[in-house]
């Protein structure tokens, strides 16, 4: 099956709402699904299909404006966080300030999971005003967690996991807009 195949599957896939494109976990792979397959039934059905998934519950999501992006790495230090390198990442509108990730893991081995909080959807880190999370919940420090704290052992099908996002700075403004939210429940 070729590059054209592929995309002939993508978009015929796209065009009867699925909108879900497979992954061969190259570097430059990203997975955009429907909000059907970021729900547990739905990640449940992507490990049936491809042996094992990451469901990233996502919480402390200061603002509902950009993107939450969760990034898989593999286990060397050489190459964890560096963006060039990762295995699989899915991108999602922040639509609230929890969201529900499920993310396609290429085996049954050692992993990195990173959360981004991309809240100007500009595709870049911005270490002052996004958040940060890191699987095992490894809190955001002055400098980026050891691999050995943020690896965990994938198993076959669904691997649960909760990240709270951490923010280095925070205006005024974002804190007024969380007490805002929580005075209206």
């Amino acid at each position: 099956m070729g590059f054209k195949d592929l995309r002939y599957i993508s978009v015929t896939m796209v065009l009867c709402g699925a909108l879900f494109t497979p992954t061969a976990f190259s570097n430059d792979d990203q997975i955009e699904n429907a909000d059907a397959i970021h729900t547990q039934a739905g990640c449940e059905a992507l490990a049936e299909k491809y042996g094992q998934t990451a469901f990233v519950h996502v919480r402390n999501i200061r603002s509902e404006e950009g993107n939450v992006r969760v990034e898989i790495y593999a286990n060397n230090e050489e190459e964890f966080l560096k963006g060039d390198m990762r295995l699989n990442r899915v991108d999602v509108p922040s639509i609230d300030y929890e969201r529900d990730v499920c993310l396609i893991l290429p085996g049954v081995e050692k992993y990195a999971l990173v959360v981004i909080h991309d809240r100007n959807a500009n595709d870049k880190a911005d270490f002052f005003t996004e958040g940060f999370g890191f699987s095992n919940n490894v809190q955001l420090k002055l400098s980026k967690p050891k691999l050995d704290e943020v690896a965990f052992q994938a198993k076959p099908g669904v691997n649960k996991m909760d990240i709270d996002l951490s923010y280095m700075f925070v205006s005024d403004h974002d804190k007024e807009e969380k007490r805002r939210k929580f005075r209206r429940r």
